[in-house]
């Protein structure tokens, strides 16, 4: 423990660590607006200090677990002296492995947002094409599937994934009722199996009452609960055996369980784009239940096109409505579509903010509710960037997820 606490501090002096103190007691004006947006893990989860010793320098922002120091720069950086001290620093911290972003306390005012993504992106390095986070999601991919897949080879299929850290989170099973979902049966069993030694990815189990949560709860490996929340009346009721009403309720308890045990709760706003059964939906609805939702101090909301309904406008108007509102809040896109769609529904939600993105390969599973039965999920290859020589191949996933099926 001696070790890595030293390790944290690149051999920083006791003198350093007062004047760290004195400056944490004092902040500038830009450093307290940031802080309130990165203290406490609200970004991601991320565990940032402020005023860190790093050697003989101190670092406005320090987060240890993915080595990224932010500078805050006010007028006085442009002096000869100070910028001199600013280089030498900087060389400091990268030959130190560290990476750093500097902003200007100007940007900070002006445009808090930005900078939070550019945190973000640099926190989660190249998950996916342009800094995307991904999500792969081998348990919705294959929950409809009606023969029984042997655990040894949910295991070992998932454990494949978890081995490349090509993704942020594995959404890897489910405990709800094996007689409503029979392939999530073993997913207990599943998660023992599991390997996480060497990876930095986590995981994900959905969940739909409070005895799921308490069940999953009791797994130190899952770090994230999902919860899906449907804003149709019909789905929420066929999906979970609930009305939104008592939904609502169940989250407040999920949530506090999910609190209890140290992990985060990810709520899916299900039927986010729209629902086939006739119940009313606009796209007030989705962002009322999100500001509703947050309100209980969950974090991260997954918008969910359950059944492929979603255009570019519709995706484009949410999260442009609902990312710059709530910068403290992560937003992702579970998008299901047709194979000629997807690009355009990906695009949209990029460039209207959306970093967070789902998806399963070849775009298997999807909702069995969708009219077209070319819609399924997000096709995840078209989601992982060209590979480095040698680092990994795309057609090896393809490959080992056609013999999990089989």
């Amino acid at each position: 423990m001696q070790d890595n606490m030293e390790n944290m501090f690149y051999g920083a002096n006791p003198e350093i660590f007062e004047f760290a103190k004195r400056n944490r007691a004092n902040p500038t004006p830009a450093e307290d607006l940031l802080w309130n947006y990165l203290c406490k893990n609200q970004l991601d989860g991320l565990r940032f200090k402020r005023q860190h010793p790093i050697g003989q320098y101190i670092a406005d922002f320090y987060c240890h677990s993915v080595k990224l120091v932010i500078e805050l720069d006010g007028s006085i950086h442009r002096l000869p002296q100070v910028l001199q001290n600013d280089l030498e620093k900087e060389d400091f911290i990268k030959a130190n492995g560290l990476k750093i972003l500097r902003f200007t306390n100007q940007e900070v005012f002006i445009n808090i947002n930005d900078i939070l993504n550019k945190i973000r992106e640099s926190a989660n390095p190249p998950l996916g094409v342009r800094g995307m986070k991904l999500i792969e999601c081998p348990r919705d991919a294959i929950q409809g599937i009606k023969h029984f897949i042997p655990t040894e080879k949910k295991i070992k299929y998932i454990n494949l994934l978890l081995e490349s850290n090509l993704f942020d989170t594995i959404d890897f099973g489910s405990f709800v009722s094996p007689k409503a979902i029979p392939q999530m049966a073993d997913t207990a069993e599943v998660v023992r199996g599991l390997d996480l030694s060497q990876t930095k990815t986590k995981l994900l189990a959905i969940i739909a009452n409070e005895r799921g949560a308490t069940e999953a709860c009791q797994f130190e490996q899952i770090s994230y609960l999902g919860y899906p929340f449907s804003i149709s009346e019909t789905f929420q009721l066929r999906n979970t055996n609930a009305t939104i009403a008592e939904s609502l309720e169940r989250v407040k308890a999920i949530q506090e369980i999910t609190e209890k045990a140290d992990k985060q709760l990810v709520i899916y706003i299900s039927m986010g784009f729209g629902n086939p059964y006739g119940d009313e939906w606009n796209a007030e609805i989705a962002i009322n239940w999100v500001d509703e939702l947050q309100k209980l101090g969950i974090k991260i909301f997954s918008l969910s096109d359950t059944v492929g309904v979603a255009t570019p406008e519709s995706i484009t108007y949410l999260f442009e409505n609902l990312i710059p509102k709530y910068p403290k809040l992560e937003f992702g896109a579970h998008l299901h579509t047709t194979p000629d769609a997807w690009q355009e529904k990906v695009d949209a939600a990029y460039n209207a903010g959306c970093r967070r993105f789902d998806g399963a390969f070849l775009g298997y599973g999807g909702c069995p509710m969708a009219a077209d039965e070319l819609v399924g999920n997000m096709p995840m290859e078209n989601l992982i960037p060209p590979p480095p020589k040698g680092e990994y191949n795309i057609e090896h996933f393809i490959s080992a997820f056609q013999e999990l099926i089989a």
